[in-house]
């Protein structure tokens, strides 16, 4: 949401490069989609949504592994992490990772300490292997929305300045601090989940709006900014009666 918050787009798909991994999500009416499937953390169930959101081992600490004849070239999934800064070759450190790559094609990104022993051709070769990772779940997640435009952000972003195309992608201003923009600028939300006959289908989408609503609004959202920000309805084929399962959420500025 800070992604799309920095680029004033109420729809957009937001890639998130980071140290260890590239998070991918999409952003609908100014909210996150949502998951309708239930989520695990480490294995563990939870009873409650999550975003929608497609993850692959791609950051800025990389390893990039090479075998003898340097043709075959293997990103992650393994990344130094944390310890970037004093374990990749331009931070003075002895792997060689993807941040390493890209200060071969791009050296105003960081001021090498080491000589970094690959030539801009091998590096901008690995560089679009890990976009094209990254490019993959983008058109996973991205479904009749291919027109939307892709803000990319995190700390691992600029390392992919110098090759994403000008169509559609763009590295905002702030591109480092969308999670915190985000997080600060975040709405109390509700999401009502139920299953329902619609056999008098405008109706019970109102009711079932009015309680999201309500809900979003008792949980501290200012009910003059509180909307409808997502509609969900999954038919159950086969059942009478009209049967769905909806999902309505709902979501305003803290009062």
């Amino acid at each position: 949401m800070g992604a799309s918050k920095l680029v004033k787009l109420k729809d957009c798909i937001v890639v998130d490069i980071g140290g260890t991994s590239t998070d991918i999500g999409l952003v609908k009416n100014g909210f996150i989609k949502r998951s309708l499937n239930l989520s695990k953390i480490g294995g563990v169930s939870l009873n409650f949504s999550m975003p929608d959101v497609l993850s692959v081992a791609i950051g800025g600490g990389s390893y990039i592994l090479q075998d003898d004849n340097e043709k075959n070239i293997k990103i992650g999934p393994c990344s130094v992490g944390k310890n970037l800064t004093n374990q990749a070759i331009c931070f003075g450190g002895e792997i060689l990772t993807l941040t390493d790559v890209a200060v071969v094609l791009n050296p105003k990104i960081i001021i090498s300490k080491n000589k970094i022993e690959i030539n801009s051709k091998k590096a901008e070769k690995i560089l679009f292997q890990a976009f094209e990772k990254i490019k993959l779940l983008i058109s996973q997640i991205e479904g009749r929305d291919q027109d939307l435009p892709i803000v990319v952000v995190g700390g691992g972003s600029i390392l992919f300045e110098n090759i994403l195309p000008s169509k559609r992608f763009d590295i905002p201003k702030y591109h480092e601090i969308a999670n915190a923009y985000g997080a600060a600028l975040a709405k109390v939300s509700s999401v009502e989940d139920t299953i329902v006959s619609l056999n008098n289908r405008e109706k019970i989408l109102k009711e079932i709006m009015k309680k999201a609503t309500q809900k979003a609004v008792d949980e501290g959202a200012d009910f003059l900014d509180t909307e409808i920000v997502d509609v969900q309805i999954i038919p159950y084929h086969y059942v009478p009666n009209n049967m769905a399962r909806v999902v309505i959420t709902a979501a305003g500025k803290r009062k």
